[in-house]
């Protein structure tokens, strides 16, 4: 029989999610490609804490988002705010689509 320990098992979790989102992300962009001006994404997860973790910087603001909260379905009308490195709500997966 194989074990995992709990961190090993909290490590599994974390990546199924971020996969999870990362698949989504590209269903998304794949929809809203042929109907936009195109445009960049910013993938990212704002921690338990409220760290704030992406892509690319992210400017003090409030944001559209995709997000999951490894919980529930998938939010495709998300607000994210980002306020020194800080963002709510905590413990998201999120993806910002901007308009180039």
């Amino acid at each position: 029989m194989h074990t995992s320990t709990p961190e090993q098992r909290l490590e599994q979790l974390r990546q199924a999610r971020i996969a999870y989102l990362l698949a989504y992300t590209a269903c998304w962009h794949d929809a809203q490609a042929t109907s936009t001006e195109g445009g960049a994404f910013i993938n990212g997860e704002v921690m338990a804490d409220g760290t704030v973790i992406s892509s690319r910087p992210i400017e003090d603001g409030t944001y559209g988002v995709v997000s999951w909260d490894g919980q529930a379905k998938v939010n495709t009308s998300g607000v994210l705010t980002v306020s020194r490195g800080m963002g709510t709500p905590a413990g998201i997966l999120f993806t910002i689509r901007e308009a180039t």
